[in-house]
C-alpha cells in the first residue's frame, strides 16, 4: 500500500511540473512546492519506498535564469542549477573632474607654514596648508582681523561641483559659509587671475614658485613661504 501511495504522489508531482512548465513561456525555470509539516518529498521515478531511484532533473530553458533547487529528501534526485540567459547592462565609467589645486601650488604641500602680508600691519599674519591635492585645498589663516579655515573641495568624478567653505571669524564676527562655486579664469589687458563665482575671493600667481596673492574680503593678501 505504501509503495502505491508513493507512486501516486510521484505521478501527481510530475503532472504539476509539466503543467507549471507549460505556463512559463518566458524561459524562467522556477518550480516550487509547499509542503505541510507532515509531508516529505520523494524521488520522481523512485524504484523503492524510500525514493532512492535515479530521477531526472527538471529542464531549465535558457532565459533570465532561475535559482537552483536542492536534492529531494531520501532520494538522489538533484534540482537544476542557475539558469543561463541575459547579458549585463553596460554602464559607462564616470568621467573624472579636472584638478582644482593648479592655482595654489605656490602655497606649498600639506604641512607648509608661511607668512601673510595683508593691507596694513594689523592684517599681517600666518597661514598653514592643511590640504593641497587635486580635489581639495584647505588653508588655516590667522591675521589681525581674519581667523578662518578656508577649503575648496571638488568631486572626483562628474558631476564636477566645487564647494567653498569658510569657518571662523572676520573682524570678531563668527563666519560659517558654504556654497557651490565655479572657478573662472579672468583675463585682462594687464594681468590674468582666477575668481571664485559667486564669491569675492580671487587668486593669482599661484601656479608655481613660493608666493601668491589671494584676495579676501576685497583686500589683497600675499602668501609666501
Amino acid at each position: 500500500m505504501l509503495s502505491f501511495r508513493l507512486y501516486i504522489a510521484g505521478f501527481v508531482g510530475l503532472l504539476l511540473f509539466v503543467a507549471c512548465g507549460e505556463q512559463h513561456d518566458d524561459g524562467v525555470g522556477v518550480f516550487s512546492q509547499e509542503l505541510k509539516p507532515s509531508q516529505s518529498t520523494t524521488g520522481t521515478t523512485g524504484s523503492n519506498e524510500k525514493g532512492e531511484g535515479e530521477g531526472e532533473p527538471p529542464v531549465i530553458e535558457p532565459g533570465a535564469g532561475g535559482s537552483g533547487g536542492s536534492a529531494n529528501e531520501g532520494g538522489s534526485d538533484q534540482a537544476g542549477g542557475a539558469g543561463g540567459g541575459g547579458t549585463e547592462s553596460e554602464i559607462p565609467d564616470p568621467k573624472p573632474c579636472a584638478c582644482i589645486n593648479s592655482g595654489f601650488q605656490a602655497l606649498g604641500p600639506p604641512g607648509t607654514k608661511g607668512k601673510i602680508d595683508g593691507p596694513g600691519s594689523t592684517a599681517n599674519g600666518t597661514y598653514q596648508v592643511l590640504a593641497n591635492d587635486c580635489h581639495t585645498v584647505k588653508l588655516k589663516i590667522n591675521t589681525g582681523y581674519i581667523k578662518v579655515t578656508i577649503s575648496l573641495s571638488q568631486n572626483e568624478v562628474e558631476p564636477c561641483e566645487t564647494t567653498l567653505t569658510v569657518t571662523g571669524s572676520i573682524e570678531g564676527k563668527p563666519v560659517k559659509y558654504s556654497s557651490t562655486v565655479q572657478i573662472v579664469e579672468v583675463v585682462t589687458s594687464f594681468d590674468s587671475w582666477t575668481e571664485l563665482q559667486p564669491s569675492d575671493i580671487a587668486f593669482w600667481n599661484g601656479t608655481s614658485g613660493n608666493s601668491m596673492t589671494i584676495e579676501i574680503d576685497g583686500y589683497n593678501h600675499t602668501f609666501s613661504h
